[in-house]
């Protein structure tokens, strides 16, 4: 399965959700958001996911996502990479997605 990438270029972040795509509660390919449409990324206490809200013209999205492979529920979107870097833990994850607010 392929999984999530999230990719930044200038002002834009481009989440391209390959397979979850046709999920219903995404059923699009991929989305593009403004950077500063990155409203909230909150660890969750015992670190098994990370909350991100996103602002867009219409509502505002939140997502529950992680970095591990293995995880098989279906709470949480997996994600392969951050501007091609592959995250190697929850922490790391959280880092480069608050990086791509600057």
């Amino acid at each position: 399965m392929a999984n999530v990438t999230v990719t930044s270029s200038g002002n834009s972040v481009r989440v391209n959700f390959n397979d979850y795509g046709s999920s219903p509660n995404i059923n699009t390919k991929y989305r593009s958001y403004c950077i500063c449409d990155i409203s909230e990324i909150e660890m969750a206490y015992d670190e098994s996911h990370i909350h991100v809200v996103m602002r867009d013209a219409h509502e505002v999205r939140q997502w529950a996502i992680t970095w591990d492979s293995t995880y098989s529920g279906d709470d949480y979107f997996i994600v392969d990479s951050v501007d091609t870097v592959a995250p190697t833990s929850q922490a790391d994850l959280f880092d480069k997605l608050e990086a791509l607010r600057g």
